[in-house]
Protein backbone atom coordinates (compact mmCIF):
# COMPACT_ATOMS: atom_id res chain seq x y z
CA UNK A 1 0.00 0.00 0.00
CA UNK A 2 1.27 3.22 -0.56
CA UNK A 3 1.11 6.12 1.71
CA UNK A 4 0.49 9.84 1.33
CA UNK A 5 1.97 13.12 3.17
CA UNK A 6 -0.05 16.39 1.99
CA UNK A 7 -0.72 19.38 3.80
CA UNK A 8 -3.08 22.00 2.75
CA UNK A 9 -2.99 25.34 3.84
CA UNK A 10 -4.63 28.57 3.38
CA UNK A 11 -3.11 31.33 5.67
CA UNK A 12 -1.50 35.03 5.96
CA UNK A 13 2.37 35.45 5.86
CA UNK A 14 3.40 36.01 9.61
CA UNK A 15 6.59 37.65 8.88
CA UNK A 16 9.09 38.24 5.28
CA UNK A 17 10.07 35.01 4.21
CA UNK A 18 14.19 34.73 4.96
CA UNK A 19 15.54 33.18 1.56
CA UNK A 20 19.45 31.79 1.93
CA UNK A 21 21.52 29.90 -0.32
CA UNK A 22 23.09 26.92 1.12
CA UNK A 23 26.35 25.25 0.16
CA UNK A 24 26.21 23.88 -3.13
CA UNK A 25 24.35 26.54 -4.25
CA UNK A 26 21.06 25.36 -3.65
CA UNK A 27 18.52 27.81 -2.06
CA UNK A 28 16.21 27.78 0.79
CA UNK A 29 13.74 30.00 2.10
CA UNK A 30 11.63 29.84 5.32
CA UNK A 31 8.68 32.02 6.72
CA UNK A 32 5.69 31.90 9.26
CA UNK A 33 2.22 30.97 7.67
CA UNK A 34 -1.01 31.55 9.71
CA UNK A 35 -4.29 29.93 10.19
CA UNK A 36 -6.92 30.81 12.16
CA UNK A 37 -10.40 28.29 13.03
CA UNK A 38 -13.36 29.32 15.32
CA UNK A 39 -14.39 32.83 15.91
CA UNK A 40 -18.37 32.18 16.46
CA UNK A 41 -20.88 32.62 18.74
CA UNK A 42 -23.50 29.04 19.75
CA UNK A 43 -27.12 29.40 19.77
CA UNK A 44 -27.05 29.88 23.52
CA UNK A 45 -24.62 33.09 22.89
CA UNK A 46 -21.47 31.77 24.05
CA UNK A 47 -18.67 33.48 22.29
CA UNK A 48 -15.99 30.67 20.71
CA UNK A 49 -12.87 32.91 20.35
CA UNK A 50 -11.00 32.66 16.81
CA UNK A 51 -7.81 29.88 17.57
CA UNK A 52 -4.39 31.08 15.31
CA UNK A 53 -2.49 28.12 14.30
CA UNK A 54 1.47 29.08 13.54
CA UNK A 55 3.08 26.99 10.59
CA UNK A 56 7.09 27.04 10.25
CA UNK A 57 7.29 26.92 6.21
CA UNK A 58 10.16 25.79 4.06
CA UNK A 59 10.72 25.48 0.71
CA UNK A 60 13.60 24.76 -1.74
CA UNK A 61 15.50 25.03 -5.03
CA UNK A 62 13.96 27.61 -7.81
CA UNK A 63 10.49 28.61 -6.17
CA UNK A 64 12.03 30.46 -3.52
CA UNK A 65 13.20 33.36 -6.50
CA UNK A 66 8.83 33.80 -6.74
CA UNK A 67 8.71 33.44 -2.66
CA UNK A 68 11.67 36.53 -2.59
CA UNK A 69 10.14 38.52 -5.38
CA UNK A 70 6.47 38.21 -4.11
CA UNK A 71 5.65 37.11 -0.85
CA UNK A 72 5.56 39.34 1.74
CA UNK A 73 4.63 39.85 5.60
CA UNK A 74 0.52 39.80 5.40
CA UNK A 75 -0.03 38.23 1.80
CA UNK A 76 -2.46 35.48 1.68
CA UNK A 77 -1.48 32.04 0.42
CA UNK A 78 -2.33 28.37 -0.53
CA UNK A 79 0.32 26.08 0.19
CA UNK A 80 0.67 22.10 -0.90
CA UNK A 81 3.50 20.73 0.66
CA UNK A 82 4.68 17.80 3.14
CA UNK A 83 4.76 17.20 6.87
CA UNK A 84 8.18 16.84 8.17
CA UNK A 85 9.32 16.30 11.68
CA UNK A 86 12.83 16.49 13.08
CA UNK A 87 14.75 16.53 16.50
CA UNK A 88 17.58 18.93 17.55
CA UNK A 89 19.39 19.52 20.57
CA UNK A 90 19.56 23.36 21.88
CA UNK A 91 21.23 23.98 25.35
CA UNK A 92 21.47 20.02 26.29
CA UNK A 93 18.15 19.99 25.91
CA UNK A 94 15.83 17.75 23.03
CA UNK A 95 13.81 19.53 20.88
CA UNK A 96 11.08 18.65 18.36
CA UNK A 97 10.53 20.81 14.96
CA UNK A 98 7.35 20.26 13.02
CA UNK A 99 7.77 22.10 9.50
CA UNK A 100 5.94 22.33 6.16
CA UNK A 101 8.06 21.71 3.08
CA UNK A 102 6.52 23.51 0.12
CA UNK A 103 5.80 21.89 -3.18
CA UNK A 104 3.08 24.17 -4.62
CA UNK A 105 2.20 27.80 -3.79
CA UNK A 106 -0.86 30.03 -4.80
CA UNK A 107 -0.38 33.69 -3.99
CA UNK A 108 -4.01 34.76 -3.43
CA UNK A 109 -3.58 38.21 -2.51
CA UNK A 110 -0.50 40.42 -1.10
CA UNK A 111 -0.72 43.34 1.18
CA UNK A 112 0.22 45.78 -1.36
CA UNK A 113 -1.53 46.04 -4.99
CA UNK A 114 0.29 44.61 -7.62
CA UNK A 115 1.21 46.20 -10.63
CA UNK A 116 -0.78 44.08 -12.62
CA UNK A 117 -4.61 43.09 -12.62
CA UNK A 118 -4.09 39.71 -13.93
CA UNK A 119 -4.88 36.92 -11.99
CA UNK A 120 -2.45 35.88 -9.30
CA UNK A 121 0.62 33.67 -10.39
CA UNK A 122 0.97 29.97 -8.84
CA UNK A 123 4.45 28.15 -8.43
CA UNK A 124 5.15 24.51 -8.42
CA UNK A 125 8.17 22.75 -7.23
CA UNK A 126 8.90 19.57 -9.13
CA UNK A 127 9.28 16.81 -6.99
CA UNK A 128 12.49 15.77 -9.35
CA UNK A 129 14.91 18.29 -10.22
CA UNK A 130 14.92 22.59 -9.25
CA UNK A 131 12.74 24.29 -12.27
CA UNK A 132 10.00 26.36 -11.13
CA UNK A 133 6.45 26.33 -13.18
CA UNK A 134 4.35 29.37 -13.31
CA UNK A 135 0.93 28.81 -14.27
Amino acid sequence: MKSVNKVILLGNVGRDPEVKVLTGGNAVAEFSLATSSGGYRTKDGKEVPQKTQWHRIKAFGAITAAIEKYVKKGATLFIEGRIEYSEYEKNGEKRQATEITMELMSLISSPQPTPQAAPQPTYQQPPTHGSTTTT
